[in-house]
């Protein structure tokens, strides 16, 4: 009897590895990549937002957070939209303090004027 339970382990414990591999290439392949990601305007997103400008924002930091980690746009684009992003999600919600920080030390300080924008908007915050 523990020989048919080791048996059968042994099979189930084959067929989850199996299974695993090939949903792990087939996800590979089908992966969505950031690479065909349009990053609208401030003044766009704020018109259809409906007032609602940080929730909006948090919606494209966590876009954002997706882009910078997805494996094949590091390879590919080298944070090409990584500013846009930045511009986008502090015009929205000029308060949000991770995205100015992520920005200087990640992405190599964003563009001139989401620097400038973080000074005023955050004074006591630089350094």
């Amino acid at each position: 009897m523990p020989l048919a339970y080791f048996l059968i382990l042994s099979v189930a414990l084959f067929m989850v590895g199996f299974t695993h591999s090939k949903l792990t290439t087939a996800m590979e392949k089908q992966a969505p990549s950031f690479t065909s990601v349009v990053v609208p305007s401030p003044q766009a997103v704020r018109l259809v937002s409906l007032g609602f400008d940080q929730l909006v924002a948090d919606f494209y930091w966590l876009q954002f957070v997706g882009y910078v980690g997805d494996i094949h746009v590091r390879k590919q684009d080298h944070y090409a939209k990584a500013d846009q992003f930045i511009d986008l999600i502090t015009s929205l919600d000029p308060q949000f303090v991770q995205a100015y920080w992520f920005a200087s030390f990640t992405v190599g300080g964003g563009s001139e004027a989401t620097a400038a924008r973080g000074r005023t908007d955050r004074p006591r915050n630089r350094s």
